[in-house]
């Protein structure tokens, strides 16, 4: 025999667990994926304007049961067995969460946060893992607090960024992952990091040709509380790099041989070259890197 499964989809107001259509909210446009994890296929349904589904024709087997309302998974099922004719399933939406905590930069570099280190105009997105898409948008006050109220339970992403007033480029930022619990309100600062600078080029010869395959190192210098972070970025074929750096000095170096088919002679060209970063300055376009012939 065929199975077929119906049921309520609906905000449990009284928290009975139960439907009673005269206290709770029917929840309509609710989408209901069911696939068969034994024979294959996938089906689906959606709640009318009563909340209500019902779905017919199916095997005898064991589904996984994925619901979504407004963009939002409510409710997933990874075993829903169904049994021969006809079953019913009832769909309680989850009851909202809050986030909240203080935006702030570890000035004194102890991991953890302190009075005076709060971060105002900080722009915070609280993103919907499963959609990429952003749910909303905070700004913090000379506080750095940040809460996000009646939120869904679920993974999120909460992406933070401090703007230059000057340039408009970031100079702070912060990118966290986090999971909300039902019914719960998450505490969780968020730690800001400097903001990478994008440093774009090319590798040439003093004459202008580009050379590619070039290996560029990008070294902090030893100077006084220099925020910079060793990297290291390699041109393409064409010469062409780029390479996301910490503000901060850097000693640059890079170095290439070729030798020539006919006569076997190899010739070396090496760059050395200092980069100072400022913090939340825009993005540096056109820093090339000049090899120069090396003398025998």
């Amino acid at each position: 025999n065929s199975s077929s499964l119906s049921g309520y989809v609906f905000d449990d107001i009284n928290g009975n667990k139960s439907y009673d259509k005269d206290v709770d909210t029917p929840l309509p446009d609710v989408h209901i994926q069911l696939y068969d994890l034994i024979n294959g296929g996938t089906t689906f349904v959606v709640t009318n304007e009563s909340g209500y589904y019902n779905v017919s024709g199916l095997f005898s087997s064991i589904y996984e049961l994925v619901a979504t309302y407004e963009g939002f998974e409510i409710h997933t099922n990874e075993t829903l067995f169904l049994a021969p004719d006809m079953n019913s399933y009832d769909i309680v939406k989850p009851k909202p969460s809050n986030v909240e905590g203080i935006v702030f930069y570890d000035s004194n570099n102890n991991a953890a946060y302190d009075e005076g280190e709060e971060m105002e105009q900080a722009r915070v997105q609280l993103i919907y893992s499963n959609t990429d898409s952003v749910v909303e948008t905070k700004v913090t006050n000379e506080t750095g607090v940040c809460r996000f109220s009646s939120i869904l339970p679920g993974d999120y992403r909460l992406n933070v960024t401090v703007f230059n007033v000057s340039s408009g480029a970031p100079a702070y930022s912060a990118l966290e992952n986090i999971m909300l619990e039902e019914n719960t309100t998450l505490k969780r600062n968020i730690s800001l990091e400097l903001a990478r600078i994008p440093v774009t080029g090319y590798t040439r010869y003093q004459s202008g040709e580009t050379v590619g395959n070039v290996t560029i190192y990008f070294t902090a210098a030893l100077v006084e509380n220099n925020t910079a972070e060793s990297a290291t970025a390699e041109s393409d074929a064409t010469g062409y790099y780029r390479v996301a750096l910490k503000p901060g000095v850097y000693n640059i170096s890079a170095h290439v041989s070729v030798t020539d088919e006919e006569t076997n002679e190899t010739t070396s060209y090496s760059y050395k070259g200092i980069l100072s970063l400022s913090i939340g300055q825009p993005p540096v376009t056109a820093f090339d890197i000049t090899l120069t012939r090396e003398e025998d």
